[in-house]
């Protein structure tokens, strides 16, 4: 999550925000996942 965050928020990648999308819809991310990688404001925090 944090490599499409990077790449779609500070890098401007179209590609990433492309592909995101595409998980999106295919229900392999969810709501907050897609919320995490397309918004830099958003922290990512993993749980061990």
């Amino acid at each position: 999550m944090k490599h499409f965050q990077n790449r779609i928020g500070f890098d401007k990648d179209e590609h990433y925000k492309y592909v995101s999308g595409d998980l999106y819809k295919n229900g392999i991310f969810d709501d907050n996942d897609n919320e995490i990688a397309n918004n830099v404001r958003r922290k990512v925090k993993t749980t061990d």
